[in-house]
């Protein structure tokens, strides 16, 4: 018979600003407890345990302490949380003994079951300084979790709290002005801005007695000087690692700052006020919006100097695919002086399943103190487009704090904190969404019976539903109306012109047709007919018109397509067109792989063939993954909400011609991590009528590898010290001996690599012990650490990995690994006199790596029998030459050997001459009688008389 053909399709985005998610017939208003005055701040924190179904309400200035209150949001019962027992414990003191404002539930943070709070203002008597015995009052901050029981947070390390002071004031603390629980539901943040230039502490604060780490690692980049962590937040902003979010509303120079910290606590970025004073930051919320993002309140912000206090909100997502860097998407900005937009902002959570998170933006101050509070899809606040303004009557500083409240089996609701008079808390209910498309068809055409000028056909119109995963009961009623646009060829069986009907949504049936809706048209023999109808829906009721809240109630979402047209066209000779479709996919991209950096843009084209009938309503729908489209033709679109692009044929293809959809510009990524595959996937389906997407005439899908310049990434590396590690026997019983193993990692390539990764392995010996942070890492422009804790035994050795932190092109980073050899644990002797000590450096997921060996060497006190002899010999010949010198400079000659000659020659006369004396007398003494001389006698003949010696004669001489 016939029908080909041709579609106008159309995409009509239901922004009714009625339906936000929220049902205002669920609104219930918790007034604060009666024993409490206008000037508790009751609501001034809120926050949601979703497993006990409990909301979390502080008061911090409900008492000199400070109260926190629970409210059972499914009875309605509001009780008080005892922490009088608590102070009594802890602290010795009654509730009403307390002398000054703590502030307890400054903020209140919560878990599926536990909440974190503080008492920021805690005061207690502390001397000023270490040595000193003077105390006096000291603002110590102490941090509590709640879970089956409470117990109090660990301070900060005495060592953070004096670093780089010696001022007593700026040991303070404030902690607990903001507190964020990270995802894992594990880690928790916590700021304290009040003192000093500001402090956020890291916790793992279900782990009883858990130490803190400080974040204070602030690059030289990005000074700060004022309230440091005065917001808090995280997300996976970069890349699927978490990243800390931390704010000062003041910086360095009043302009408000956002800093980035990586888990090793490294900073590794910031974003920026444009605008002096506008307390950027003081809210800092993420969210998933077509991605991560990062929500930054500004509430103080003013365009003009007519305005004031109007309030901003920045919205920011990652620059490019890989990057550290964030860039800007839209800035939101309040419409009322005075009004504080951006003061609190909250993620609603993925109310319509779109993959997009809703959002609520507080402005407390709007309309004189009333307030009010914005509603935002996923989508639309990209836009700038608001679904909804909340505002009831009778409450002031309404929006002052916001809390989602999580719910497993029923949409996500949110609580309203209204601080002002009649002080209170609100609680609003959420309702789902459905996603609606519409498409129809002509069937059953045929003549009839004795009238040939008519044709009788049927339409056929139906519905496609995507539904939400929560609430598991749905119910909708929706208004279907059929339209003949050509009402002078066609009409329907009753001579109308449209048909309405009711299509009732209860069951989560994907799609819902209406049958036999009969149409009556004039059949020209020769010329095409053209059949033209529309398709419309409508929700029949406003949930939010409805006597009572019903929670299995949906509204639409904007991705909803509620208008359909068609023209059905007669051709091919009477018979229903058949084109034979074929899709091909063309790109710039290089193969087997593409390189990281290599190039800024990339293009693609997909070109459709037809060898069949013609072909009247064609198009393509095409997803790229792994890279961003920044041009495309104009006969394409972006679907709503999705990164879906929809080129159509503005013309029919005839047989044996072709549709070629050119110029599709990519901006490939130009940042890499060595852990992750990386591809760029274009994923393309063909449709001969595009009013019918479920009949799908060709798919391709076309995928090109990513990989990062490695080929240009070289490892050198030395030892310390550089020769061989000499060790003594006595050495090694008692001291430490250090060395190290140097490896610098330079990139020569065209790749930036973000949190390159390494592997490292270190020798698995008993005798080696490593430092506490055994591996420090130095980059251009910072100072790392890498800890082993993550260590794993092989057989090899020990092996750990550590991200070296950011390589980008002609940068430089050196590692190093210190280690020592224990006291009393290495053996050597002659037998085994040393040992090798080996490490090794890989690039993961590359062929990259460097090994680097230290001679452990033992020094023995021994010296072989030839070396003696050699001493030996070498010896005698110095003796003799020292012995020849000193004979040659006359040291070994007398100084007085003339004097010396003379004297023997005058002794030898004197002794000549006593020899004739006594001769002489001898002669005489015989001559007489012996009576006479008797004193010589003969026997005195024999004794001599004794000489002196030359050398006494000599000494007596020259005394």
């Amino acid at each position: 018979m016939f029908l080909s053909t041709f579609t106008i399709f159309c995409i009509l985005e239901t922004l009714l600003l009625t339906h936000a998610f929220l049902n205002k017939k669920s609104l219930k208003i918790f007034q604060r407890p009666d024993n409490l005055k206008d000037d508790s701040l009751y609501g001034f924190s809120i926050a949601y345990q979703s497993k006990n179904s409990r909301l979390l309400v502080s008061a911090p200035q409900g008492s000199h302490a400070g109260q926190i209150y629970y409210i059972d949001v499914k009875t309605g019962k509001i009780n008080k949380e005892p922490w009088e027992a608590h102070f009594r414990k802890t602290f010795g003191v009654k509730d009403d003994q307390i002398k000054y404002n703590w502030m307890l539930g400054a903020t209140v943070t919560a878990g599926p079951d536990f909440y974190v709070t503080c008492i920021p203002r805690y005061v207690e008597m502390k001397p000023t300084s270490r040595t000193s015995t003077t105390k006096v009052p000291a603002t110590l901050s102490i941090c509590f979790i709640k879970q089956n029981d409470t117990h109090d947070l660990e301070p900060i390390a005495e060592e953070d709290r004096f670093h780089n002071t010696k001022v007593f004031r700026d040991r303070l603390d404030s902690f607990g002005w903001s507190i964020h629980v990270v995802s894992n539901q594990k880690d928790i943040l916590i700021g304290g801005a009040a003192m000093n230039k500001g402090r956020v502490s890291l916790y793992n604060a279900l782990k009883k007695h858990s130490k803190p780490k400080l974040i204070n690692q602030i690059s030289a980049d990005n000074p700060v000087k004022y309230n440091f962590g005065y917001s808090v937040s995280s997300g996976q902003f970069f890349s699927n690692q978490t990243v800390y979010a931390i704010s000062t509303t003041f910086g360095d120079k009043g302009y408000g700052k956002v800093y980035f910290f990586n888990t090793n606590l490294d900073n590794i970025g910031a974003i920026k006020a444009d605008h002096v004073g506008s307390m950027y930051g003081a809210a800092l919320c993420s969210a998933m919006l077509r991605g991560a993002a990062l929500l930054v309140g500004a509430p103080t912000y003013a365009e003009n100097q007519y305005s004031h206090d109007v309030g901003a909100v920045y919205i920011y997502a990652a620059q490019s695919i890989g990057s550290n860097s964030m860039a800007e998407k839209i800035v939101l900005k309040g419409s009322k002086s005075g009004g504080f937009f951006g003061h609190s902002i909250v993620s609603l959570g993925d109310l319509d399943d779109d993959g997009n998170d809703e959002i609520a933006i507080a402005a407390p101050y709007e309309d004189n103190g009333k307030g009010a509070v914005y509603i935002y899809s996923g989508v639309g606040i990209l836009e700038g487009k608001i679904r909804k303004r909340i505002q009831p009557e009778g409450l002031y500083s309404f929006g002052f704090s916001l809390a989602t409240l999580q719910k497993q089996n029923e949409c996500n609701g949110l609580a309203v904190g209204a601080i002002g008079t009649n002080s209170s808390v609100a609680v609003l209910n959420g309702m789902a969404s459905i996603t609606v498309k519409l498409n129809g068809s002509i069937d059953n055409v045929k003549n009839i019976k004795n009238d040939k000028k008519r044709k009788e056909l049927e339409i056929t119109s139906c519905i496609s539903v995507d539904y939400p995963k929560k609430p598991v009961k749905i119910k909708a009623d929706l208004e279907i109306t059929v339209k003949i646009s050509n009402s002078e060829l066609c009409t329907l069986l009753k001579g109308e012109d449209k048909l309405t009907y009711v299509q009732n949504i209860i069951e989560r049936k994907s799609k819902l047709c209406q049958n036999n809706i009969k149409a009556i048209c004039i059949n020209n023999e020769y010329s095409n007919l053209v059949i033209s109808y529309e398709i419309t829906a409508t929700l029949k009721e406003d949930p939010e018109n409805t006597t009572e809240y019903d929670p299995s109630s949906v509204l639409l979402s904007e991705r909803s397509s509620l208008f359909y047209e068609a023209n059905e066209y007669s051709s091919c000779g009477g018979k229903i067109c058949k084109p034979m479709l074929k899709l091909h996919i063309s790109s710039t991209f290089a193969k087997p792989y593409y390189i990281v950096g290599s190039s800024t843009s990339e293009y693609v084209s997909v070109n459709v063939s037809n060898t069949g009938d013609t072909a009247y309503g064609a198009c393509v729908e095409l997803r790229i993954l792994g890279a961003l489209v920044s041009r495309y033709p104009t006969e394409c679109t972006v679907l709503a909400g999705t990164d879906t692009i929809l080129c159509k044929n503005k013309h029919s293809i005839s047989k044996d011609q072709q549709w070629i959809i050119g110029n599709i510009k990519l901006e490939p990524r130009q940042d890499i991590t060595s852990t992750d595959e990386y591809y760029v996937e274009l994923k393309s389906a063909l449709y001969n009528d595009c009013n019918k997407p479920d009949q799908v005439d060709d798919e391709v899908t076309e995928t090109y590898d990513i990989k990062g310049d490695t080929d240009n990434i070289h490892i050198t590396g030395q030892t310390n010290p550089e020769g061989d590690v000499d060790v003594t026997p006595t050495g090694l019983r008692t001291e430490r001996k250090s060395f190290e193993h140097l490896y610098i990692i330079e990139n020569k390539g065209i790749t930036n690599w973000n949190g390159m990764q390494v592997q490292i392995i270190l020798p698995n010996a008993s005798y080696i012990g490593y430092p506490e942070v055994p591996i420090k890492i130095y980059t251009v422009t910072s100072y790392l650490e890498c800890a082993i804790d993550n260590r794993t035994q092989v057989d090899d050795g020990i092996v750990t990995t550590c991200n070296i932190g950011d390589l980008l092109r002609s940068d430089k980073t050196s590692l190093t690994i210190s280690m020592e050899i224990v006291p009393n644990t290495l053996e050597l002797d002659e037998i085994k006199p040393n040992v090798t000590v080996t490490t090794t450096l890989k690039l993961l997921n590359t062929s990259k790596f460097l090994s680097k060996e230290s001679l452990v060497k033992l020094q023995v006190a021994s010296v072989p029998t030839w070396v003696i002899a050699t001493a030996s010999v070498i010896g005698l010949l110095l003796f003799g030459l020292v012995v020849f010198a000193l004979y040659e400079f006359g040291f070994l000659k007398r100084k007085n050997k003339d004097k010396l000659v003379a004297l023997k020659k005058e002794v030898y006369r004197q002794s000549v001459r006593r020899s004739h004396i006594r001769d002489s007398m001898r002669a005489a003494a015989k001559r007489k009688s012996t009576e006479d001389i008797q004193f010589l006698t003969d026997a005195e003949d024999n004794i001599q008389e004794r000489e002196m010696t030359i050398d006494e004669q000599l000494q007596q001489r020259y005394k």
